[in-house]
């Protein structure tokens, strides 16, 4: 597997083996547009191309994972209605998943690291920040988030609980749409 993160400053990337580790690693500077973007992409990707399976990429933003589909790149501002995956998929003829960083992050806690509980916030610093809640190892959307505070015991250190994630999941929602973080 090759994993892409796009960040605000830098590209880094990495090939990891079948453990999860990865054996390579390097990084670029994150391009000034998307046409810069693809190139350096296609670049970092070609010495690699027929030892790989498939592509990650994480990044800033609002995405569709389904769909590899980037609406908003957060602090890059090129980001924006690009059908990442797709394009990519096009290129390299591997399957490739692009997922927010914060998110991506999130889950590799929650699945592989520190955060194998029920009920974990990952927060993630870089140019911008980034955020994940994560239930039972998955991630937690909008209209999980409320069904879950519905569904918590009802005392008053599960309340807290439930109105201190509620709060942090507001502020990223408002921080994704003043373009101030992912």
């Amino acid at each position: 597997l090759f994993t892409i993160d796009i960040g605000g400053t830098f590209i880094k990337y990495g090939l990891m083996d079948a453990d999860y580790q990865l054996v390579h690693t390097d990084k670029i500077s994150t391009p000034s547009t998307i046409e810069e973007l693809l190139q350096g992409l296609e670049e970092i990707v070609a010495p690699v191309r027929e030892e790989i399976e498939g592509i990650a990429i994480s990044c800033p933003g609002e995405i569709r994972k389904e769909l590899g589909f980037v609406f908003r790149g957060g602090l890059i501002p090129y980001l924006r209605g690009i059908p990442l995956a797709s394009r990519l998929e096009r290129t390299f003829q591997v399957p490739v998943t692009v997922l927010n960083d914060g998110e991506a992050a999130g889950l590799a806690e929650a699945r592989l690291g520190n955060l194998k509980l029920v009920l974990a916030v990952d927060l993630v610093l870089g140019t911008g920040v980034g955020l994940a809640l994560l239930s039972n190892g998955d991630l937690l959307r909008g209209w999980q988030l409320t069904e879950y505070i519905r569904s918590i015991d009802k005392t008053e250190e599960n309340q807290k609980i439930a109105a201190f994630i509620a709060n942090i999941f507001l502020q990223g929602i408002s921080n994704l749409l003043e373009n101030t973080g992912s």
